[in-house]
């Protein structure tokens, strides 16, 4: 009898570390929308909206997987939702604001990105997620320098309304969030603003030496300086930290496909190259619509014309296929 006790006090004891090993958390969700698993995320967010519904955060990030997702639609619904649990929600009231601007209603989306302000205070999140905002690419893929710039400004008034005094009395105050420069950083980067880009992601890799976005987001600075060397070592230091962040892969095959096309000695070996770290960055993300695509620009430029007709007959039966892709299989 003591014995059947022990069995069933172990697996018991079994039973709670399992369910504790697989408990994830808002940090969990973060983790993954920052590594493009935007399915993994979704998952974990919509189990966090019903076992911890009272906090309006779970439903912004919530919301936020469905901008990534590109419904903005179903984002506005879970924002509305996160304002109803908090009314002075910051973060849900950006949310309403992006999905504004996202449907061309830019005076809605200033009254709500304004409202967020107000409602921010100190808090440096609503600011850098104003910016993100502002950085999503358009219908061309491209953010316009005039989004960039309202971008920029947002994100300077974030750093100044969340700056905490430094145990330096000669530095002035300054954020120690780490997003927010590395925000800061993307809208430099996009409007050409090199050195204060390259300033912005050093000050966010300081503040957060492990995040393998910075170091991607470095690499990405010098692949359009075209210092490649400079770039792959970026590259590698991400995945040194996390060897399954999927972007890294992404940006080093983006980079090897721009120096094939600027040093043609190395051509041949970079858009091969280019093509399997495209494909590993497939595999460990959501292989959506959009990235296939691309997959099938890199089979094209290395000449795998076998796994080409194979990744556009399956795009072709995707209800989202776009109409580029019927143009490999001519």
């Amino acid at each position: 009898m003591k014995m059947i006790n022990k069995i069933a006090a172990a697996g018991l004891g079994l039973a709670m570390m399992g369910s504790s090993a697989f408990a994830q958390s808002l940090a969990d969700a973060k983790k993954a929308i920052d590594a493009e698993q935007f399915q993994k995320a979704k998952s974990i967010l919509k189990n966090l909206v019903t076992t911890e519904a009272t906090k309006d955060e779970n439903y912004f990030y919530l919301g936020w997987v469905y901008i990534k997702q590109d419904y903005p639609d179903s984002a506005k619904a879970v924002f509305m939702k996160g304002l109803n649990v908090n009314a002075n929600s910051a973060l849900n009231e950006v949310g309403l604001g992006i999905a504004a601007k996202l449907d061309k209603d830019q005076a809605g989306a200033a009254a709500d990105f304004a409202k967020a302000i107000t409602l921010a205070g100190k808090d440096s999140k609503p600011f850098v997620y104003i910016g993100k905002g502002y950085l999503l690419p358009d219908g061309t893929g491209k953010v316009s320098p005039a989004d960039a710039s309202a971008a920029l400004d947002v994100l300077n008034k974030g750093v100044i309304a969340s700056a905490v005094k430094s145990k330096d009395k000669t530095a002035p105050p300054a954020s120690n969030d780490a997003d927010l420069y590395s925000t800061r950083g993307e809208a430099n980067r996009i409007l050409l603003k090199s050195n204060e880009a390259y300033t912005d992601f050093s000050t966010a890799q300081t503040l957060d030496p492990k995040s393998p976005g910075v170091f991607v987001a470095l690499g990405v600075l010098w692949k359009y300086a075209d210092n490649f060397d400079g770039a792959a070592d970026q590259f590698k230091q991400a995945l040194a930290l996390d060897p399954n962040y999927g972007p890294a892969y992404r940006e080093w095959a983006e980079t090897d496909l721009r120096q094939a096309q600027t040093v043609p000695t190395v051509a041949k070996v970079k858009v091969n190259e280019a093509a399997e770290y495209y494909k590993k960055y497939i595999s460990l993300t959501d292989a959506s619509a959009e990235s296939q695509m691309r997959y099938a620009d890199f089979l094209m430029n290395a000449g795998d014309y076998q796994t080409l007709v194979q990744v556009t007959s399956d795009l072709a039966k995707s209800s989202n296929a776009n109409l580029r892709i019927y143009r490999y299989q001519l």
